[in-house]
């Protein structure tokens, strides 16, 4: 017997597959990150990736500098973006794998 796709397993699970999520009744809490936090959370992460897969770290924190983003940097991320050669190579694996964060943050803001 096949293995079930995705789909077909959160179906059987009862997760929606729909490309919107459906409402949640009586769901009324706000978020609190706008969606300006979350698209520069998406643009750090997605520097530190890049410099966790090679990329020079200079320009990268420049034009976090430069966009008034460093702040917002978690001091592990400027770790990795000032030294990444510092850092165990399961550290910059996981740094990595943060792509996928960045994907999940693109789809909550519609993008």
């Amino acid at each position: 017997m096949p293995k079930p796709t995705t789909e077909e397993w959160a179906k059987s699970h009862g997760i929606s597959t729909l490309p919107t999520p459906p409402t949640i009744e009586d769901y009324n809490k706000r978020c609190h990150f706008t969606a300006r936090h979350i698209g520069a959370r998406v643009l750090i992460i997605h520097g530190v990736v890049a410099v966790a897969s090679g990329v020079n770290p200079e320009p990268v924190r420049e034009w976090f500098r430069d966009q008034r983003i460093w702040k917002f940097v978690s001091p592990k991320e400027k770790e990795l973006l000032n030294d990444p050669s510092s850092l165990a190579d399961e550290v910059i694996n996981k740094f990595q794998w943060q792509v996928e964060a960045e994907w999940a943050l693109l789809w909550v803001i519609g993008k």
